[in-house]
């Protein structure tokens, strides 16, 4: 028997006791996101499994409140070594190994994401143009689009700036930014970015929180999707952009290239004229941006949730085993 547990009201620091009837006759209690209980860790006989997504806070401390790095440091420092791991990505699975050498790295599981199903190529212009008018997004002109939280380690400081430049040379017509998502911390230096130049200061979008049901719609309206993050678990932005057949302009940086693979094209995430370059040739070549929505259809149908799902139940099945 197999026992999954998932109690979003445990905190970090939480003693709070799990229902023993929950706990009879396990063999595996996974916790996809806090340390493992206490009450866990005395019964001997069950496996017990921790999802850990991302190094980023301990290896970019500067990008985050402090608050963040001491959680994950408490959260990986409490693995013990008969614990199994799972991560998702094989670039967080050489973080953590190197960061805890002392892990069996045969005990850490790699069980990649995907983007859900709904996310799909709109041809549909009506809709395209509703969900355009909905965030601000003139409905003639081409667009970059950039889906990211507004903080520090999404970079997107760096793709405004390249993006002024393309702007103000005049090499990209009349194409736009799209910057969609929540702010994160420090957010409001994206937007001071965003607005800093006259020039450019109208053809930069921050359209704030996106509804799910209009990403598609926004994703497969872009001309290129641009994900320039400095570092990601896995990166599910620019997997449901192709999903969508939109060309991605990624980082190659920790996972992104797992994701992305030879779908997209990858440059380093402080490559300011490489990412200036990479737009320009999208921008200037419809041949280049049906080739790189072809083949990001097909990269995305690599991962699913299913697959996702097998991994994870032979990651059980191994640790059965042991």
């Amino acid at each position: 028997m197999f026992l999954y547990h998932l109690d979003q009201a445990l905190s970090q620091f939480s003693t709070r006791t799990i229902p023993a009837k929950l706990l009879e006759g396990g063999t595996i209690y996974h916790s996809p996101f806090f340390p493992i209980p206490r009450q866990v860790r005395d019964l001997k006989a069950v496996k017990k499994f921790l999802t850990v997504y991302d190094l980023n806070p301990i290896l970019n401390p500067e990008l985050f409140v402090a608050e963040n790095d001491r959680y994950l440091r408490r959260l990986v420092g409490g693995i013990e070594l008969e614990d199994f791991t799972i991560v998702i990505s094989h670039a967080t699975k050489r973080d953590l190994c190197e960061f805890r050498r002392d892990l069996d790295p045969e005990r850490v599981f790699v069980t990649h994401l995907a983007a859900a199903e709904s996310f799909y190529p709109c041809h549909d212009p009506a809709l395209e143009r509703v969900v355009r008018a909905k965030y601000g997004v003139p409905h003639d002109v081409p667009y970059l689009l950039s889906i990211a939280t507004l903080s520090p380690h999404k970079n997107l400081s760096h793709l405004i700036r390249c993006f002024e430049s393309l702007a103000e040379e005049g090499s990209v017509g009349d194409l736009h930014l799209v910057l969609a998502g929540g702010k994160g911390w420090q957010g409001e230096e994206v937007v001071r970015d965003a607005t800093k130049s006259p020039r450019v200061r109208s053809r930069v979008i921050i359209t704030g929180y996106v509804a799910d049901e209009d990403l598609s719609p926004l994703y497969s309206g872009a001309l290129a999707f641009v994900f320039p993050s400095l570092y990601e678990g896995f990166g599910l932005p620019p997997l449901e952009a192709m999903r969508c057949g939109t060309p991605v302009i990624s980082s190659n940086s920790s996972s992104l290239p797992e994701v992305v693979g030879d779908a997209g094209i990858l440059i380093s995430p402080t490559d300011v004229d490489g990412l200036c370059d990479a737009v320009l040739r999208v921008y200037q070549s419809a041949e280049l941006r049906a080739d790189l929505g072809t083949r990001s259809m097909a990269r995305a149908s690599h991962f699913s949730w299913e697959k996702c799902a097998d991994e994870t139940l032979n990651a059980y099945t191994a640790a059965s085993a042991l």
